[in-house]
């Protein structure tokens, strides 16, 4: 907020060309212009308009190394009730991400809904309609598990806004990191489906038979996404971008290298990373500035992750925003979801002719493909 903001504009270019060097560098050897993506976060940044401005400024301004800067941000969509900040980002272009969880944003925004609420609603239907609001991050619970029924909701309101099939928007089905702490909170509000007046909100990560659910519509949903024909759907595009992303996450990390980039700095491994705050410093994560640390600070796996089949993998590194939890489950069944769909599409491909091994006899017209160095 204005109260606490820093902005140190040498030391902060000084970082953002120092991350950026390689590319600037190769791409002028060969003569292509380079340009630079940039999300400007720190909670609700559109709240603490006058340090956002400033931001921008710097952005706009004191970066001429680069042909154009693509400009992002995020908030819940409460601060867009003000035209004025509407406006400030229509005028410079800059995109902005929705948080809201669908059938689930009692969580964030009790029982406002931005997508419906008098004060926000038109704008925000204003903004997604002209491409600037064109990202929407949906977090999926316990308490909000289903893929399906999420899609119904965002679909319901796209219709109703009058968005095709050409329109920009991404919706990211996430899902709660695994190992955030219970809500010991009461809800306060009216009765819901997920939620009874009084009752504690609680663990809201995945277990048991709610999370083989959530994998059960994981692996539908992806199976629909992964058939070229969906890309023409109206009712899965925005959902194309990140399920299939998700769905071809399976990788068992051969060398440091192939980890996360906020993995890879919290241990140590490299000396920069893309989180940068506005006093020029490398952040550990991108949710906090360099004066705070993640609460797992080396992003150290726990014991039991020793001789696991999943060890290496790149869902048991991740970054350490949150502890991982005291017993393992939903990295153990999410990988193995990951591994299955890994081979779905590894069958897929036959139609390609894909092998990704160093076979050599296959014969003409004889499709070939690899699964877990099964040769098929």
């Amino acid at each position: 907020n204005k109260n606490t903001f820093v902005l140190k504009k040498d030391a902060l270019k000084k970082r953002i060309l120092e991350y950026c060097e390689p590319v600037l560098k190769d791409n002028k050897a060969n003569n292509v212009p380079t340009e630079l993506n940039v999300d400007i976060w720190g909670g609700n940044p559109l709240e603490n308009f006058e340090p956002f401005k400033e931001t921008v400024a710097f952005v706009e301004n004191e970066l001429k190394e680069f042909v154009h800067i693509n400009i992002h941000t995020s908030g819940n969509g409460l601060e867009l009730q003000d035209n004025d900040l509407v406006d400030y980002l229509i005028n410079h272009g800059i995109h902005y991400q929705l948080s809201h969880d669908g059938l689930g944003q009692w969580l964030r925004t009790g029982e406002i809904d931005p997508l419906y609420w008098d004060k926000t609603k038109d704008n925000i239907a204003r903004l997604t309609k002209m491409g600037i609001l064109d990202w929407i991050n949906c977090t999926l619970t316990s308490r909000n598990p289903s893929f399906f029924d999420n899609i119904d909701y965002w679909n319901k309101w796209r219709k109703e806004i009058g968005l095709d099939l050409n329109n920009p928007l991404v919706i990211k089905l996430n899902h709660i990191y695994d190992g955030t702490p219970p809500v010991e909170k009461k809800w306060l509000g009216g009765d819901n489906e997920q939620i009874k007046h009084g009752e504690v909100i609680g663990d809201l990560c995945f277990h048991g038979e709610v999370l083989h659910e959530y994998l059960h519509e994981f692996r539908k949903l992806a199976y629909i996404i992964l058939n070229p024909a969906t890309q023409n759907i109206w009712e899965f595009r925005p959902y194309l971008n990140y399920i299939g992303e998700q769905a071809r996450r399976y990788h068992i990390a051969q060398r440091d290298e192939d980890y996360g980039a906020c993995t890879k700095f919290q241990r140590g491994l490299v000396k920069t990373n893309f989180a940068i705050d506005t006093k020029g410093e490398y952040c550990q994560c991108n949710l906090i500035d360099s004066d705070s640390k993640v609460k797992n600070v080396n992003a150290k796996q726990p014991d039991y992750c020793k001789g696991c089949r999943y060890e290496k993998s790149l869902e048991c590194n991740k970054c350490g925003s949150e502890n991982f939890p005291e017993k393992c489950e939903y990295n153990w069944w999410w990988n193995k979801t990951l591994e299955e769909t890994f081979q779905a599409i590894q069958l897929l491909n036959i139609q390609n002719n894909a092998c990704n091994c160093n076979c050599n006899e296959k014969k003409e017209n004889e499709p070939v493909f690899c699964v877990r160095g099964y040769r098929l």
